[in-house]
């Protein structure tokens, strides 16, 4: 097939999706914002240029941050049309949604990120707007999300018959359990002595993916086991992640928490992963993160929100994971001492969740569902143009 990508390729999930599509053999053009920097082997990577008439528009008289979304479809429909392609992908429903809706006559998919449908899509003005038609415009609607089309047709009217919600899984060929080798290095690098259990931070940095509730956690679980190493990915240089370096060093935590501040690449990860006792996941919303389901590969202990999408793997009551109850400090802090503290249960844990993804997270076998979907969409298309013609 030939696919049309319209995606940033900053994003690690957009570069894995790249080099799945080009394994299977179809042909890609990736149509990506000039800001962007990374330029994955294999693929046609095309930028569009911005002309003065539609800089203006969307940098001077559009209110920020909506200029880039509203106006971009006006440079991205020739570079689509000139590709002939059978199917139009977009990836984020907020900053690519209207440039795949607005793609031309060809059948069009859309895949959220989960902020875009969660939070920006029910807000009031131009986000709302921008998410909402960009829903209406696609023919199928697909992510990493097996109850998606219960939250769209509960929060935005739509049609289940066009939502298309799996788990992508995960390269089970890295993110396993027993490297040892792997968790020793970064049991040297993070200098954490034998005695310390380590909890691992390791989703984006920002108060909605749970950030600031980790480190409200932080004082109650040293407070208990003052061994214990916090380890939190912050690669970003953000005003957020200073202004909680200086609240550790104020509370006097700064000893026990590593800042990793460089993008790790997958094989570090699961080593990160398989040198941790514990990892946590508390967002606001989610779909079936990646992050997830690659710390579950590995070994490590969840500590979870009770989020829907997450409850394929973990819920409440469950031995192999703590889901937490409510989104409070104090119970984020016990549910992780308590993980600290139950070797057995951590190591039944273990087995359980590492079996259950060779079971149903392969991605080589997930990731093939997305020419399902693009079947499906081109099939959606054509009545759509035989109902109009």
């Amino acid at each position: 097939m030939r696919l049309v990508l319209l995606a940033n390729p900053d994003n690690i999930h957009v570069r894995r999706w790249v080099a799945f599509l080009l394994e299977r053999g179809h042909q890609l053009r990736l149509i990506a914002d000039p800001h962007t920097r990374e330029r994955p082997p294999g693929v046609e990577t095309v930028l569009p240029r911005w002309n003065a008439l539609t800089n203006s528009l969307a940098f001077r008289l559009t209110p920020a941050p909506h200029g880039n979304s509203l106006w971009k479809p006006i440079h991205y429909r020739p570079l689509i049309r000139a590709f002939h392609p059978d199917v139009v992908h977009g990836f984020e429903a907020y900053y690519n949604g209207l440039a795949t809706a607005w793609a031309g006559p060809y059948p069009k998919v859309l895949t959220p990120w989960g902020m875009d449908i969660h939070r920006d899509g029910r807000a009031r003005g131009l986000s709302g707007w921008i998410v909402r038609r960009a829903l209406r415009g696609a023919d199928l609607i697909t992510t990493n999300d097996e109850t998606l089309a219960d939250f769209l047709q509960a929060a935005y009217g739509l049609d289940r018959r066009r939502v298309r919600g799996f788990s992508w899984g995960v390269d089970l060929t890295v993110f396993r359990p027993g490297l040892e080798e792997a968790r020793a290095r970064w049991r040297a690098e993070l200098a954490a002595p034998a005695e310390s259990p380590i909890v691992l931070y390791p989703r984006n940095f920002d108060p909605h993916w749970g950030a600031e509730l980790f480190m409200e956690a932080l004082g109650p679980v040293l407070a208990r086991r003052p061994e214990a190493i916090a380890v939190i990915l912050a690669p970003a240089p953000t005003p957020f992640r200073q202004r909680m370096k200086s609240l550790a060093r104020e509370r006097g935590q700064e000893p026990a928490v590593r800042w990793i501040e460089r993008v790790l690449n997958p094989p570090e990860m699961a080593g990160l992963y398989n040198a941790a006792e514990v990892f946590v996941s508390a967002p606001r919303s989610d779909l079936l993160a990646m992050t997830v389901l690659e710390a579950l590969a590995c070994g490590c202990f969840p500590v979870l929100a009770d989020l829907p999408a997450y409850r394929k793997h973990a819920w409440p009551g469950a031995d192999h994971a703590i889901v937490l109850d409510r989104p409070d400090p104090a119970a984020l802090a016990e549910a992780i001492v308590s993980a600290f503290e139950d070797g057995p249960r951590r190591r039944r844990a273990a087995a359980y969740n590492a079996e259950r993804m060779v079971r149903q997270e392969d991605a080589r076998i997930n990731m093939a569902r997305m020419e399902e979907v693009y079947a499906a969409a081109r099939e959606r298309a054509a009545l759509r143009s035989r109902r109009t013609a």
